[in-house]
């Protein structure tokens, strides 16, 4: 029944995208998701034994044929991550079993075949499985590196305990710009890290619904801005020490030997700095850089 159902409710999603908006088309995904997810349970695939002559309730559900059949389908799109193939698939679909009757293996089997993907651990997750993920994130930047911590519960873990699935995360930055990655969930806990020099300034996950999932919580740990934006060279010493300030807050510099005492200490209100420690004594010495919002404490040596 959902290729049937599950089919023509995501032509309505199509037509919607194409005559209305992005704003409309979101409007649907998220109101289909939130139908489909007001039970924890529930799968797609109808059991032989719910095929009975006084269930038809179960057999045309509308939240599990219509809407989560519909929603699997725009997962489809996602992990092919290519509309023309996508389309293509479709319309080999359409092509190959017109007139006739067809089943999910049947779909299942063409949809492998086109796209030269394997989908078999996708159907038993999205199509055989029961209920939804459920995320926690975390995230912080660091060094010019990002890094999102994903953990991942399943609302009925008595017959799907985990999704292995991929997920797209929005980066928005500090200058105005955006970019998007893609990670692959593979363990209820993931780390992914990515090299990213850009501030950011928040992050968005899946913010288009591409995939279904409930997240709970989304946790930003606050970064030090100054690993960002403080470039301080050269290391080891000779004579002068460089200080390459991008943030425009006012930065005070205290300079202590390895006993605490304080041999230099001054505030620099120039965004390109240089501090004469020819006369220090060669060693190691600790630089304590400090703005109203921001502590970092650098190790250097003097030759």
């Amino acid at each position: 029944i959902w290729i049937n159902e599950g089919f023509a409710t995501y032509t309505d999603y199509l037509a919607t995208d194409y005559i209305a908006d992005d704003k409309y088309a979101l409007i649907w995904k998220t109101n289909g998701q939130n139908y489909i997810m007001t039970e924890p349970d529930g799968s797609i695939y109808v059991p032989p034994e719910d095929v009975v002559y006084n269930n038809v309730d179960r057999i045309f559900d509308s939240r599990l044929s219509y809407w989560k059949g519909a929603i699997v389908i725009h997962m489809i799109r996602f992990e092919l991550q290519n509309d023309e193939l996508f389309f293509q698939v479709l319309q080999n679909f359409q092509l190959q079993f017109a007139d006739s009757t067809a089943s999910t293996p049947d779909f299942i089997a063409l949809l492998n075949e086109t796209s030269g993907k394997d989908f078999t651990l996708f159907f038993d997750q999205w199509y055989y499985g029961e209920g939804y993920p459920i995320y926690d994130f975390s995230y912080k930047q660091e060094n010019g590196t990002f890094e999102l911590y994903s953990s991942q519960s399943a609302s009925y873990p008595e017959v799907t305990p985990f999704y292995r699935m991929h997920f797209p995360v929005i980066l928005y930055f500090k200058d105005g710009t955006d970019s998007t990655l893609i990670f692959e969930q593979t363990d209820p806990e993931n780390i992914f890290t990515a090299p990213i020099s850009k501030l950011i300034d928040s992050l968005q996950v899946d913010p288009d619904l591409w995939v279904l999932k409930k997240v709970e919580s989304l946790i930003g740990i606050e970064e030090n801005v100054l690993e960002q934006t403080l470039h301080v060279y050269p290391n080891p010493i000779q004579n002068f020490l460089f200080i390459e300030n991008s943030n425009n807050d006012p930065l005070e510099v205290e300079i202590n030997d390895l006993k605490g005492n304080t041999i230099f200490n001054s505030k620099l209100r120039q965004r390109n700095s240089s501090i004469n420690l020819s006369n220090f004594k060669a060693g190691i010495y600790l630089v304590n850089f400090k703005t109203d919002k921001n502590n970092l404490v650098k190790k250097i040596i003097k030759l």
